[in-house]
């Protein structure tokens, strides 16, 4: 605790004024310097860009958790005004405020105080903030080094935390190379905690998990947990190992052996909200199985009507797809869409505490779109394609997929609205959410009129040009120039890849895993994307697998890229610990995958992009605008 800077960043965090991150001509005030427990509190924020409109949200901090909901602003002068009043467990909170146009994040974070002091709990909050809930949430950058300044302030100013913060502070300390140290502090509590036998099972789970998790050594790990085992039999890590052999059981009659069996332990001691994962897992085994009657025996146990909804169209989809048992199908799509409508009329008494009741309805109305699309396939493989036509409407929304924007233009097509299916068909196109079979209904509808072949290429390439400009204006407002982090890794085939070697070439890093279902979705794209550069050799695709913990991890991505017939050029991000802390990825930055980053010649980071676009041409147009535009940026590229 040597390196405390409480006097500085207590200063820091108290300006009255104080200014988002990244963005210093907002300000944000609060009516107080030190906001108090239970007390009403009015702030003010006047936008850089007072053109735009802006929401707001509040996440209010606790001893066990934290708090989300939606924050009313009304109009004063140049900006925004409001209040809202701090329960009386507050220990921090949160202000973003999110620009309607854009969605850019800024994100304001307090303290709260007693007799003139930070709460308990008030420093870890901020701890928290930093260390990535905060970048969730407004954009805030991840910061390692506050993460561990804060947590040992919080254990400084209240020593009796240190036992709570002990194995959040060790992440902290390995996450800042700190390792030596780490281990240091956990052998110490090791000796201490594991020689006491009045010690709380958690204090033993906690240094257990301190050698497994940040320091590597599960032998010592394992060891440990043989101890907490034999002095807590029934204890919390008996439970957590009997959930895991559930989980990880394929068998399906010894699967439901377990259930019972852990559910017959379990269901009068952990409470009903505790056994709501296990009764969706068995939901999803039973469904794997087509096991339809005992299904709808799990399925009236989960109380989560956003869960069912979402385990009812997991029976609908494969059903619609296959064309088989539809009438079954049709039931438990429509019943899914019944439970959305009702999260969407009352959001506020359905949501959980740590979303607003504004993100609640609105993840709400996207899962409706996307079952909406089950359910009007239903209905047209039985036949009713007026039907099928009104929900899928509903579904397209803001034309995001090309799938089902394939089928909204085919049933448009079927219902002899050839002017509307044109126009939505357009729409698509220009979207870059268009389908080859969409680009075929088109070609029918135009060609029909009297266009020749000629005029149809003519018109196809128009549209799909007018998305091109669209996604090149919109990237050359995102161009950034942020000095790309130094790294060597290892590839498949064993030979080091330098970020020295790659000097001038642009080069693509795109981190990924084989569980992340939103890479693999990108990754048809990124193979268009890698064949269409492929005879340049200044432009280089790297594919950092990273977050990967499994057993014979190099192996199991080999099998993944050879399965797939990618021909990427895969590098293993290296790790510290058993597989927690990342290098390259934390070099990065990167909070979540796939993340890409497009790095030019001069080794300057010009473009991040998070998530997939939707489709693989649309993936494929959007990196190849990217790395041309980065060939092409100014050395210094002003941000603003």
């Amino acid at each position: 605790m040597k390196r405390l800077k409480s006097a500085i960043m207590s200063v820091w965090m108290l300006i009255i004024g104080l200014q988002a991150i990244g963005q210093q001509s907002n300000v944000f005030s609060l009516s107080t310097q030190k906001p108090r427990q239970g007390k009403q509190v009015t702030f003010s924020f006047t936008p850089e860009d007072t053109k735009q409109t802006y929401k707001a949200a509040l996440y209010i901090f606790h001893p066990s958790g934290f708090n989300a909901d939606d924050l009313d602003m009304v109009g004063a002068g140049p900006g925004y005004s409001g209040t809202f009043t701090l329960p009386d467990s507050a220990t921090a909170f949160l202000v973003s405020i999110t620009a309607d146009e854009g969605g850019k994040k800024t994100g304001y974070p307090f303290q709260v105080y007693e007799s003139g002091s930070p709460v308990n709990g008030s420093y870890a909050a901020l701890a928290q903030i930093y260390n990535g809930m905060g970048e969730y949430f407004a954009d805030i950058e991840r910061d390692v080094v506050k993460n561990e300044e804060y947590l040992e302030m919080e254990m400084a100013s209240y020593p009796a935390t240190k036992e709570k913060y002990f194995l959040t502070y060790i992440g902290a300390l390995v996450a800042n190379k700190k390792v030596d140290e780490a281990k240091g502090l956990v052998d110490e509590r090791a000796d201490a905690v594991f020689a006491d036998l009045n010690s709380k099972e958690t204090d033993l789970i906690n240094v257990a998990n301190g050698y497994a998790r940040y320091l590597g050594d599960r032998e010592t790990a394992d060891s440990l947990k043989a101890i907490v085992l034999q002095r807590f039999p029934d204890g919390s890590l008996a439970s957590s190992n009997e959930l895991e052999a559930l989980r990880a059981e394929q068998d399906y009659a010894k699967k439901t052996a377990l259930y019972q069996t852990y559910i017959g332990k379990h269901s009068t001691t952990g409470g009903a909200a505790n056994l709501q994962p296990v009764y969706s897992m068995m939901a999803q085994a039973a469904l794997r199985e087509k096991d339809y009657p005992k299904f709808d025996v799990y399925l009236a146990k989960v109380t989560n009507k956003s869960t069912r909804a979402s385990l009812l169209n997991q029976v609908a989809w494969p059903l619609a797809e296959a064309g088989e048992k539809l009438d079954v199908a049709e039931a438990k799509s429509k019943k899914s869409l019944d439970l959305l409508d009702e999260i969407i009329a009352d959001p506020v008494n359905s949501k959980p505490a740590t979303m607003t009741a504004s993100q609640w309805k609105k993840n709400a109305e996207s899962t409706y779109r996307n079952n909406a699309d089950t359910y009007a396939l239903i209905l047209y493989k039985q036949g009713n394609v007026g039907g099928a036509l009104e929900y899928q409407r509903q579904a397209v929304g803001e034309y995001t997929s090309a799938e089902v924007n394939e089928r909204f233009v085919q049933f448009l097509s079927e219902s002899g609205l050839a002017d509307e299916a044109q126009s939505a068909a357009e729409k698509s196109i220009e979207k870059g959410q268009a389908t080859e079979v969409l680009k075929g209904y088109l070609k029918e509808i135009y060609t029909v009129r009297g266009s020749n072949e000629e005029q149809w290429v003519s018109y196809l390439s128009e549209l799909e040009e007018r998305h091109v400009a669209a996604v090149r204006k919109k990237l050359v407002s995102e161009l950034i120039d942020e000095e790309a982090p130094v790294f060597s890794l290892v590839n498949m085939d064993g030979k080091t890849v330098s970020s020295e070697s790659l000097k001038g070439k642009v080069y693509v890093v795109d981190f990924w895993a084989t569980w992340c279902g939103p890479c693999k979705a990108s990754f048809p794209g990124m193979q268009l994307a890698v064949d269409k550069f492929r005879d340049r050799d200044d432009i280089e695709f790297l594919f950092v697998n990273t977050w990967e913990n499994i057993p014979d991890r190099e192996e199991a991505v080999k099998k993944f890229i050879a399965d797939n017939q990618y021909s990427f050029n895969v590098l293993f991000d290296t790790v510290e610990g058993d597989g927690n802390d990342f290098d390259v990825v934390g070099a990065y930055k990167v909070s979540g995958i796939p993340t890409k980053f497009i790095v030019d010649k001069n080794g300057r980071i010009r473009f991040k992009a998070v998530g997939f676009s939707g489709s693989a041409e649309g993936e494929m147009q959007k990196v190849a605008l990217m790395i041309e535009l980065a060939e092409n940026a100014p050395t210094t590229a002003v941000i603003e």
